[in-house]
């Protein structure tokens, strides 16, 4: 396990969280989704700004974003294959989840 806060514990914990809601919510989902972790992206980089060693884990957002564009086919071949074999919706995944009430209509 990598040290807390290090900058490669943040690049790896943005980088997979992105590629798992890309591979694993509905098409319906992503589409109010990303743009709402796009500013959270942005707002994580600030953040770290404000923190020691800030510039590095700032720029290790931007590393996972430009690494997740990177690796589009590959994560939207992976989607396909999820998504073709999947039982249960995004619905269902959710719906005991904390304000998930709020959110169910966009799901």
């Amino acid at each position: 396990s990598l040290a807390e806060g290090s900058a490669e514990k943040i690049y790896y914990n943005h980088r997979n969280n992105i590629t798992m809601l890309l591979k694993n919510r509905s098409l319906q989902a992503l589409l109010w989704i990303v743009p709402i972790r796009m500013i959270m992206e942005l707002g994580a980089a600030l953040l770290y700004l404000t923190k020691a060693d800030g510039l590095k884990k700032s720029g290790m957002v931007f590393r996972a974003l430009r690494d997740q564009l990177r690796a589009m086919p590959t994560i939207l071949r992976k989607r396909r294959t999820i998504q073709t074999n999947r039982t249960v919706s995004d619905q269902q995944l959710f719906q005991h989840q904390p304000f998930f009430h709020l959110l169910k209509r966009r799901c």
